[in-house]
């Protein structure tokens, strides 16, 4: 619970590695391979539409940048960008899954650690994904969240008329 804190809290500290790192997205990594035994989450329906999509993102990222001629140190750093997330959603996927009540930690720790740097955070995306897959699989501490569907949508429909 501190780590998760911890971790989204620090997404305003940077070091510089291969270009400008987060200091989180180095802790996620970390927690990522300590977490190895539950990789087994990723094979969900949703994290592997993610993961796909993130691939896919990145396979077409090098097809651009080695058409275009970028130059090395452009496209390292774009590459690194998109790895960097997909490690980041896949730690922050793995911790939420396993404890839904640290996603509040996290989205508090986060918004605390950013309050002066808004536009440069992608944990807020990481967390956009979390809060969707929650929604979508309309379980959240075990409990089944109410959804709207097409059986019943009229019911709501006269419920807002």
């Amino acid at each position: 619970m501190i780590f998760a804190f911890l971790v989204s809290f620090l997404s305003f500290a940077h070091v510089n590695m291969i270009g400008e790192l987060y200091l989180s997205e180095l802790l996620f990594a970390v927690y990522l391979v300590f977490s190895a035994n539950k990789l087994v989450f990723l094979s969900e329906p949703f994290p592997k539409k993610i993961l796909l999509l993130g691939f896919l993102w990145l396979l077409s990222q090098i097809v651009t940048d080695l058409y275009r001629d970028s130059s090395l140190e452009n496209y390292l750093r774009g590459w690194f960008a998109i790895i960097v997330f997909l490690v980041d959603f896949c730690a922050v996927y793995i911790m939420v899954r396993q404890k839904p009540s640290l996603l509040r930690i996290i989205i508090l720790g986060n918004a605390l650690g950013t309050r002066n740097n808004w536009g440069q955070s992608k944990l807020k995306f990481l967390l956009y994904c979390l809060c969707l897959s929650i929604s979508i699989s309309g379980k959240i501490n075990g409990k089944i969240v109410p959804r709207v569907s097409n059986r019943n949508a009229s019911a709501c429909d006269s419920t807002w008329q």
